[in-house]
C-alpha cells in the first residue's frame, strides 16, 4: 500500500522525470525499424493506403495502469505492445491522470425508469433496422487496411465514418436538432459525436449510446492488416443503424442524446479518457453511458452478455429490463476485468455506465487483433438485437 500510495504522488510528473522510481527505456528501439518499413513500403505500395511513421505519441514512455490496485508504471511503445499480446488489459493514464483522482459520484438522484412505457414506439422503430445497411456499411468500414489509433488511415477511418453520419442527417433533413463533429485527441484518429438536442425541461442531462472505432493488428499495429469487423466494426454498426432509425423516425428527446463512436480504445481507452474528462471538467450534466464492444461473433449462442464490473448497478438492471422486453437475446453478465472497453473511462471518472457484449466470455471470438477478423464470421441478425437494446435505451430515457 505504501508503494500504491507513493508512486500516485507522482502522477503529476512526465515519466522521462521518475527513473530513480521506475525503470527507463530509451523509446529509439523502433527508429531503424520504420526506416526500413518505409523503404519497402514506397517501394512495393507507392500508391497505397498504409500509413507507416513514427508515432509523435510515443516518443516519450507512456503511464500505464493494469489494474485500480497495483500503481501505474512507465512503459515504451515495446512494453505496451507486449501487454497486447500477453492479453493483458491497460489504461493509458498519461494525459488523463486527474480522470479519477477524486471520485464524486454524479447525477445519482436521477432514476432509471422502473417500468417500461414506450413499446409501441420502441417496436415500431426496431422493425425499420436493417442488416442489409450494417452488412453494406460494415464491408466498406472494414476495406480500410487498419483503424489503427495513431495512423493517417485510422484517421480516414474516423472521417469516413462522420461524413456517413452526416450524410444520414442530411437525408433526414433533421439539422435543425441533430449534428455531428469530431473530437481531436493528441494521436491522428479522431472521436465522433452526434447529438440529438433536448428540447424539454431536462434538455441538460445528456444520455450516451457509444462504441469504439479503432482497430488493430496485435503483432504490426502501425500497418499491419486489421479490418477489425467484430472488434469493433460490429460496435460501431450497431449504434450507427440505430441512429439511422432515430434519424428516419425524426426523434426528439426531451433529454439529449448523444451517440460516441471513440478513437483509440485500442491504446488504452485513449480517446474516452480524454472525452469523459472533458466533460468531467466542465460539469457535462451525463446521466448514463450504454457502451457496445463487440456485438456480432454470437458464439453459437443466444445471450446479450452484460458487464457487472466497473458499472454502475442501476444502469446494469436497467438494461437487463430492456434486453429482456425489446430483444430476442438473454441477458447474461459476466466480469470483464480492467479497462476492458470504454465504459471504464466513464466509470472512472464518477458517471454511471454499462455495456453490452456478444455473449458470455471476453475470448470467443479467437480472431480479434488480426487479419482474420472479417465480416463472414458475424450474425448479422444477432448484432441487430443490440441495436434494438440501442434505440430502446435512447427512447425510454430519452424521453
Amino acid at each position: 500500500m505504501k508503494l500504491l500510495s507513493y508512486s500516485y504522488l507522482l502522477l503529476s510528473i512526465p515519466c522521462a522525470s521518475v527513473s530513480g522510481f521506475l525503470v527507463v527505456e530509451s523509446p529509439s528501439f523502433l527508429s531503424p525499424i520504420f526506416d526500413q518499413i518505409s523503404q519497402i513500403k514506397s517501394s512495393f505500395f507507392p500508391n497505397s493506403q498504409y500509413s507507416v511513421s513514427k508515432s509523435s505519441l510515443y516518443n516519450e514512455k507512456r503511464l500505464i495502469q493494469t489494474s485500480a490496485f497495483e500503481a501505474p508504471e512507465c512503459m515504451n511503445e515495446k512494453q505496451i505492445i507486449g501487454l497486447r499480446k500477453r492479453g493483458i488489459r491497460f489504461m493509458d493514464i498519461t494525459d488523463n491522470m486527474d480522470l479519477g483522482g477524486v471520485k464524486i459520484l454524479k447525477n445519482l438522484d436521477i432514476e432509471y425508469p422502473k417500468t417500461l412505457s414506450h413499446q409501441k414506439t420502441v417496436n415500431s422503430m426496431n422493425e425499420l433496422l436493417s442488416t442489409d445497411f450494417t452488412k453494406e456499411k460494415l464491408s466498406v468500414f472494414t476495406d480500410f487496411n487498419t483503424r489503427y489509433y495513431d495512423s493517417d488511415v485510422g484517421r480516414d477511418a474516423s472521417l469516413w465514418l462522420k461524413d456517413r453520419i452526416q450524410n444520414i442527417i442530411d437525408d433526414g433533413k433533421v439539422q435543425d436538432w441533430v449534428s455531428v463533429s469530431s473530437f481531436s485527441h493528441r494521436f491522428r484518429q479522431s472521436s465522433v459525436i452526434a447529438r440529438f438536442e433536448g428540447s424539454g425541461v431536462n434538455s441538460s442531462q445528456i444520455l450516451l449510446v457509444t462504441a469504439h472505432l479503432d482497430s488493430l493488428n496485435q503483432w504490426i499495429p502501425w500497418f499491419g492488416r486489421a479490418p477489425g469487423a467484430d472488434d469493433n466494426g460490429s460496435g460501431t454498426m450497431t449504434i450507427l443503424d440505430a441512429f439511422r432509425v432515430l434519424v428516419q423516425n425524426k426523434f426528439k428527446p426531451q433529454r439529449t442524446v448523444e451517440f460516441h463512436w471513440y478513437a483509440g480504445e485500442e491504446g488504452g481507452l485513449l480517446g474516452s479518457q480524454d472525452i469523459a474528462n472533458s466533460y468531467r471538467k466542465k460539469d457535462v450534466n451525463m446521466i448514463g453511458q450504454l457502451h457496445f464492444d463487440m456485438t456480432g461473433f454470437s458464439n453459437g449462442q443466444n445471450i446479450f452478455g452484460l458487464v457487472a464490473d466497473n458499472v454502475n448497478p442501476d444502469l446494469l438492471s436497467f438494461t437487463r429490463l430492456l434486453v429482456l422486453e425489446y430483444s430476442k437475446l438473454v441477458p447474461k453478465e459476466f466480469k470483464c476485468g480492467y479497462g476492458c472497453s470504454d465504459h471504464a473511462s466513464w466509470h472512472k471518472a464518477g458517471y454511471r455506465s454499462a455495456m453490452g457484449f456478444e455473449c458470455d466470455t471476453l475470448t470467443a471470438n479467437k480472431y480479434v487483433h488480426s487479419p482474420s477478423d472479417t465480416i463472414d464470421k458475424l450474425d448479422f441478425d444477432h448484432m441487430l438485437e443490440f441495436s434494438k437494446v440501442a434505440i430502446a435505451y435512447c427512447v425510454e430515457v430519452g424521453q
